[in-house]
């Protein structure tokens, strides 16, 4: 007997990190882990399931190693970069994001509140 509204579908699958966390302890391993998930796309709906993960160290020996950059939305690549350069870029992100932040909060506490006339 088949099962319960079986039908053949039509679509297309693939996979992708869907989550990046970024392990930077103070003493010990730094690394990135890709959390992953298989996307079956039918046309009409989307259907999302883990995929496991990927674990990636920061070490001396791949500190060096270079690969491609690809466009996200193109697939194309448009240049190289290293394993340090992206722990340079993530920090520098964070660094840029948390000097933002603390300014737009040094801004507020400046600046005298405009409801109740106090200063």
């Amino acid at each position: 007997m088949p099962d319960y509204k079986q039908t053949n579908i039509a679509g297309t699958s693939w996979q992708r990190a869907w989550r990046v966390e970024c392990e930077n302890p103070l003493d010990g391993q730094r690394g990135i882990t890709f959390h992953e998930e298989q996307v079956i796309n039918t046309g009409a709906r989307q259907i999302r399931t883990p995929a496991g993960g990927l674990q990636v160290p920061l070490t001396a020996e791949n500190v060096l190693t270079g690969f491609p950059l690809v466009d996200p939305d193109t697939g194309e690549t448009t240049g190289s970069a290293t394993y340090a350069q992206v722990y340079q870029l993530l920090h520098s992100l964070y660094m840029h994001s948390a000097a933002q932040r603390d300014a737009k909060a040094l801004q507020a506490q400046e600046q005298p509140d405009t409801e109740t006339g106090a200063e």
